[in-house]
């Protein structure tokens, strides 16, 4: 990596601390927006949360969050602590709330070609028990551009996916009647879909690893128990969100069966992927330096030489140590799978290929790999 890329990626993830401060700093101004009384109970949880983002913010020199902070800050500090929050004091920390939003969006939409209330096309959906705070979300989330619906029951949530497939879903384990009644609908719900809607769970009650496992198992990205902070909740959302994509996952195909390798490709292109096929495992070398693939499928056996020992070639590059191999393959037997990945390879796809599960598998090694180098 050069020296310009890695200070590109300490920038971002700097920006995205600031970022994270900026949404604690909206969250807790949306509690007081509601009445005047509980500016006294919010009044030193704004201060903090808001100093804290002016010394992130004059670190990182993000000049325009500095600013808003820093006026959130003195308001906030020159009000008497037990006495309610006047009309125009109101106005002025509304205003600088305000700043700080746009400031904050822009940071999060590099084409600088939304406002706050141009919204995505594609939805987020949120299905909570916890009414109010599935309304916070929903405000907070139109502060960066999202198209967020919230839902009472199980039924309206599936007849909106089934109008829109959503961008993620924010799901209650426990949202409906019944003890994961949430992970319960989404399983029902994927079934409709060729390709997982990446879910977000919460609980408050139950983090247990029969939990887990079940909800993970139907396209759970994330399990938050038992709680956790908004704005955290927001940045993962956009984690998972296609308006925050920089581009589509390059994946490199080698199969020496032609129809098998036709197939691949166009399963990858309909779900959106870059795929780039060779049917020579003499020609890995020369497509590894053309496509600097992030995620690679190997056929096992192939003449001349098996999947395994492509891998191992692979693995004998530094810039490819740790990219996603997945072997495809009719072989059964899972010692000779287990024997296989030990020598190089992350997954094990059975022949005939289900669709669904290749674009799951990818998805997750995907997003896996690109988090570890961010």
């Amino acid at each position: 990596m050069s020296d310009a890329s890695q200070k590109e990626k300490l920038r971002q993830h700097f920006a995205r601390r600031v970022t994270t401060q900026a949404r604690i700093v909206l969250d807790t101004w949306q509690k007081i927006h509601g009445s005047s009384d509980s500016f006294t109970a919010h009044r030193e949880e704004l201060m903090t949360a808001s100093d804290k983002l002016v010394r992130y913010a004059q670190r990182f020199e993000m000049q325009g969050h500095a600013e808003s902070g820093h006026k959130i800050l003195e308001l906030t500090r020159h009000w008497p602590a037990n006495a309610p929050i006047d009309d125009a004091t109101k106005r002025q920390l509304q205003d600088a709330v305000d700043a700080l939003a746009r400031n904050t969006l822009r940071r999060t939409d590099h084409s600088n070609t939304e406002t706050p209330h141009q919204f995505r096309r594609t939805p987020v959906y949120i299905a909570l028990a916890n009414e109010e705070m599935a309304n916070r979300l929903i405000r907070q989330l139109e502060f960066f551009g999202f198209r967020a619906s919230a839902f009472n029951s199980a039924e309206e949530l599936t007849e909106a996916c089934a109008l829109h497939k959503p961008e993620t879903i924010l799901m209650d384990v426990n949202f409906g009647s019944g003890q994961n009644a949430g992970i319960a609908t989404i399983e029902r719900l994927q079934e409709r879909h060729d390709t997982p809607v990446p879910i977000i769970f919460m609980s408050d009650e139950d983090g247990s690893i029969q939990t887990r496992l079940r909800a993970s198992r139907c396209g759970g990205e994330e399990f938050f128990y038992p709680a956790v902070d908004p704005g955290q909740l927001i940045e993962k959302i956009e984690t998972y969100t296609h308006g925050n994509t920089v581009e589509p996952y390059r994946v490199l195909v080698l199969d020496d069966s032609r129809a098998q390798a036709k197939f691949m490709e166009t399963v990858l292109k309909k779900a959106g992927m870059t795929a780039h096929v060779i049917t020579d495992p003499m020609e890995i070398i020369h497509a590894l330096d053309m496509f600097s693939p992030e995620i690679i499928i190997l056929d096992m056996y192939m003449p001349g030489c098996t999947g395994m020992e492509i891998a191992r070639v692979i693995r004998q590059q530094d810039r490819f140590h740790s990219v996603p191999i997945i072997y495809l393959s009719a072989e059964e037997d899972v010692t000779k799978q287990l024997h296989a990945m030990s020598l190089g390879g992350d997954d094990f796809l059975t022949k005939p290929i289900d669709p669904k599960h290749l674009i799951a598998t990818l998805h997750n090694r995907g997003r896996r790999a690109r988090s570890l180098l961010a």
